[in-house]
Parts: structure tokens; C-alpha cells; sequence
């Protein structure tokens, strides 16, 4: 059995005192940091674990008194997103606004690091981070469902959001996308409507993506169990073009919906697909959005509290780090927040009989 490894240990081995040693374990302003990561270092080295019923007891303490700082949390970004159109009111942009503001509350900064694809650059981020002591990661949704980068978990403790990181398998926070297509479906039919279907863009790299299916199996179970209406079938489409026009003009008339629930990709090429066939919102059809954003002020939908599912993610986060659980989860904890019904123009009262 390894034998239990100290603070005194660390002390003695690198010459210091160990009340500086215990000031450097937790991130005080006092150390300088070159002699911080010589401390975290060796201490790493000597295989040193913090004790997790003092930790606790030393959060405990701490949060009696003033937040000082603790350290820093790593937000690796794909550049990539700042080139959405929608970016200022994306999830991305939402999440990290929540993130550096509950990052602040438990005493860390929430320093952005721009990631790359290519192996050797992650291994050296991998190195950079560590090194730094960083011991937090956040990692954002992935644009394409798909594996996490290729650094060495094992060193770091890990949140992410949803389900786009397929593996390893992080804690993670999301929105209850299955309950959010629910209260849509409620809002709708306290407002009058009864023919409720939903309209899903769904690409061929985004078809893995759990939330998509989560959102239209949620609107169908619904409107099914509500005694209120018939199932419509969910329309799946995969890209903009002119099959795509034809394939919801044609599903369209045949179901007859008085409401449609959509995503916010693709809104604009399903609401003028629409008018096309003389079909507005909200004279003819009530429109509701999976994801409610200022930019589209006038489409209702849900809000999904995307900040506070960003404020989520680093209480777990922190909570992770204190308990010294590093690496790859052996049970997965994940985090659903429920959004908020917001109204807006594109629906309106209706006549029931």
C-alpha cells in the first residue's frame, strides 16, 4: 500500500515551510507562482492527495469568510464559434458568461484557451495547463458530436455540456431538453392550439446529437398524452435546399398543423418556406422555438437559462477539484436545467370550441 504523503513531506522535500506549502496547495495570492508550480510539481510527484474530509472542512471555513483566490479553471474554445452569426447569443457565448461569473464567486479565474485539432498542439496545451496547475477544465459543446481533444485527462477534473462530447464520458450540465419540448407544448395548448407537430434541421453531422431527438420525441409524447390532440409526426430535415421545400410543403398539407415548434438553425429557410405556400406566422400557424434568442425577439420559445447552466457547470467543477477526483468519471453525474416558456409575436390566443 503507497504510504500516505503529507504536507510535511512536501515541506521537506523542498526546503520550505509548510505553511507555505499548505498557502501554495490552495491557490493563495501570497505564494508567487514560481514557487507555486515547483510546489505543485513536487507534490504531484510525490503522488500527494488531499485529504477529502479536510478539505471539506477547510471549504467549509473558507466560505465563512471572504473569497480569496483559489487558482484558475481552463475554458478550451474552438474558435470556430466566433464565427456564428448568432455567436453573442449562442450558448457558447452564454455558457462562458455564466461560467467566469460562478467562477468568480468560488475564487478562480475562467482563462480561455483556443484549441487545435492537430495531436501534437493538444499535447502541448495538455503540458501547458498542467503545468500552470491548473487542475479545472471546462469543455464546451462541440460544433459536430464527436470525441474530446487528446490531452491527459487523468491529470485534470473535467465538466462538459450535453451530450456532443461522446467520449470520455466527463460529468456534464445541460438543458432538460426532453422537459423544455413539454412546457412548449403546454404553453401552445393553453394558448387554443391542437394540431402541434415539430420541425427538426437535423444535418448529417448533427444527427448524433441526442438533444435533437430528446426535443421532437418530447413534443410528440406530449401532444399524445395531453388527450388534446392526434400525434403529427415529427419532419426531419437535413439541409436547406429545394427536396427540403418540397418535403415540408408536402408534409405540411397533409397534417395540417395549427402550431410548429422549430429549432433556431434554419428558422428563417422554414418560415419562408411557409409563405411560400401562404402560410404565416401568426395568422395562419403559431411558431414556437426549441431555443428562444434576442436576436429572434419576435419567435416564441424556450428560454433554456443558459447562464445559469453555465454557473452549473463550474459548481460541479469545483466541487470535483475539492473532492481530488481527477480524470474520467467512474459514474457519469449529469445535470439537466429546466428553461422558461417565453411569448413573443409569432404566437397568439386562439379560438376554442
Amino acid at each position: 500500500m503507497q504510504p500516505h504523503v503529507t504536507q510535511k513531506d512536501i515541506a521537506e522535500a523542498t526546503g520550505l515551510n509548510q505553511s507555505t506549502i499548505s498557502l501554495a496547495l490552495r491557490g493563495d495570492p501570497r505564494v508567487n507562482e514560481e514557487t507555486r508550480e515547483k510546489i505543485l510539481k513536487i507534490s504531484r510527484d510525490l503522488g500527494y492527495r488531499k485529504d477529502p474530509m479536510l478539505t471539506a472542512l477547510a471549504s467549509y471555513r473558507e466560505n465563512m469568510r471572504e473569497t480569496n483566490y483559489r487558482g484558475t479553471l481552463a475554458w478550451l474554445c474552438d474558435p470556430e464559434v466566433y464565427d456564428l452569426d448568432y455567436y453573442q447569443d449562442s450558448v457558447w457565448h452564454l455558457y462562458r458568461e455564466g461560467a467566469e461569473e460562478q467562477a468568480s464567486q468560488h475564487g478562480y479565474n475562467l482563462e480561455v484557451f483556443e484549441v487545435d485539432t492537430d495531436t501534437i498542439t493538444q499535447q502541448r496545451l495538455s503540458n501547458i495547463i498542467y503545468h500552470r496547475g491548473i487542475e479545472g477544465v471546462i469543455l464546451p459543446p462541440l460544433l459536430h458530436a464527436g470525441p474530446a481533444l487528446k490531452l491527459d485527462w487523468e491529470r485534470f477534473a473535467v465538466v462538459t455540456f450535453g451530450w456532443s462530447v461522446t467520449e470520455p464520458r466527463f460529468h456534464s450540465v445541460s438543458p432538460n431538453h426532453y422537459q423544455n419540448s413539454i412546457e412548449i407544448v403546454k404553453n401552445l395548448h393553453a394558448l387554443g392550439y391542437r394540431r402541434i407537430a415539430a420541425i427538426l434541421m437535423v444535418s448529417e453531422n448533427e444527427a448524433t446529437k441526442l438533444n435533437f431527438r430528446l426535443s421532437g420525441h418530447g413534443v410528440e409524447m406530449k401532444t399524445v398524452s395531453s388527450g388534446l390532440q392526434e400525434s403529427i409526426p415529427t419532419l426531419y430535415l437535413e439541409s436547406q435546399n429545394k427536396k427540403s421545400l418540397r418535403a415540408l410543403h408536402s408534409w405540411y398539407r397533409k397534417h395540417q398543423p395549427d402550431a410548429v415548434v422549430i429549432m433556431k438553425e434554419g428558422a428563417e429557410f422554414l418560415l419562408n418556406g411557409l409563405k411560400e405556400i401562404g402560410v404565416e406566422a401568426p395568422c395562419d400557424v403559431g411558431v414556437a422555438s426549441f431555443f428562444y434568442q434576442r436576436q429572434m425577439k419576435d419567435l416564441a420559445g424556450i428560454n433554456e437559462n443558459s447562464r445559469s447552466i453555465g454557473k452549473a457547470a463550474v459548481d460541479i467543477l469545483v466541487g470535483t477539484i475539492r473532492r481530488r477526483e481527477f480524470g474520467v468519471p467512474e459514474i457519469r453525474r449529469m445535470l439537466q436545467i429546466e428553461g422558461v416558456w417565453q411569448p413573443a409575436k409569432s404566437v397568439r390566443e386562439q379560438g376554442i370550441a
